[in-house]
């Protein structure tokens, strides 16, 4: 079973950022020929300013930060920061192999969106390398849409721009839609 919990002390954020570290290696040794895009997209979103200050960007009162485990391990996160006052933006869902095809990606999008709602956000966006064919069904599962977007990172071409509305009424209507299309 996969218990999902909010990380609020420094034993949580250490995994978290070991999870990360894992995330970045396992993107790397997944598109060795997209080394340098890579590179440029976390650089481009100041990703080690943001992990030096984990807790104040990834955790309220904009944002959240979410540690999946099955048993006693510690098998995946998933994040959000304040993007505006109504939006806020996923970052960093990462799973480890060990864990895949047991639902945590799934279960932990469901409770940062609830996290997201809770906090009064009315939209979620996030962004993907247009190859993460692992993650790009499951935002769109998720709920989330296809959006034309400029994004001020050198891996522009790249990216595959998402959004999802948090409003109540959305929600009801993108439930309905995916109960339609199975």
């Amino acid at each position: 079973m996969v218990d999902i919990q909010r990380v609020r002390n420094k034993s949580d954020v250490a995994v978290v950022l070991t999870l990360i570290y894992e995330f970045m290696d396992w993107l790397s040794g997944r598109y060795p020929e997209l080394h340098d895009t890579i590179a440029d997209y976390f650089n481009s979103q100041g990703l080690e300013d943001e992990l030096a200050n984990l807790p104040s960007v990834f955790g309220p009162p904009g944002g959240e930060c979410l540690l999946a485990r099955i048993d006693d391990e510690r098998v995946g996160i998933l994040m959000f920061k304040k993007h505006s006052t109504d939006e806020c933006e996923m970052n960093r869902m990462f799973v480890r192999a060990s864990a895949r095809r047991n639902g945590v990606g799934q279960a932990l999008g469901h409770r940062l969106i609830e996290c997201a709602r809770e906090m009064g956000y009315k939209r979620m966006i996030l962004s993907a390398l247009d190859r993460h064919e692992e993650a790009l069904p499951l935002y769109r599962k998720l709920g989330f849409v296809h959006e034309d977007r400029e994004t001020d990172t050198s891996s522009a071409e790249r990216e595959v721009c998402m959004a999802l509305d948090l409003t109540v009424e959305q929600r009801k209507a993108t439930r309905m839609q995916n109960n339609l299309n199975g």
